[in-house]
Order: structure tokens, then sequence, then C-alpha cells
């Protein structure tokens, strides 16, 4: 069964949504997660196992607590 978590794709981030926009993904599918916090919009970067990337606003540390990991 997934491990479903809801994430926010922070808004004005590269070729993301204008605003920032809840989503849901399954966190055994994340590869890596990287802080991206220097300068740039959103907090941290996630990386898929199908190498889609997604810039969010929840820290590293939130989504260790998300994803049990």
């Amino acid at each position: 069964m997934a491990h479903l978590i809801e994430v926010t794709i922070a808004g004005g981030a590269y070729l993301g949504p204008k605003n920032d926009t809840k989503i849901t993904i399954n966190a055994d599918r994340i590869m890596k997660v990287e802080n991206v916090s220097s300068g740039q919009v959103g907090v941290s970067k996630i990386t898929m196992d199908d190498k889609s990337e997604h810039y969010v606003t929840e820290t590293q540390a939130d989504l260790a607590k998300l994803t049990n990991k």
C-alpha cells in the first residue's frame, strides 16, 4: 500500500504553479530531498524515482517526519 503524504509546491518556483499548491505524493517513491533555501523560492527539492522534481515549502526536517525516514 502506498504511503501518501501531502506537500506544498512552492508558488512561483521554477516551472511550478503561480501560487502555493498542495499535492499528494507517494513517499515511497521519493529518492532524494535537498535543501534549496539559498535565495530560491521554495525550501526543499524532492526528486522522485521517475526523476520528476518538486520544489516544496516544507523543510527537510518536516519531510523526514512525514516520510518516517
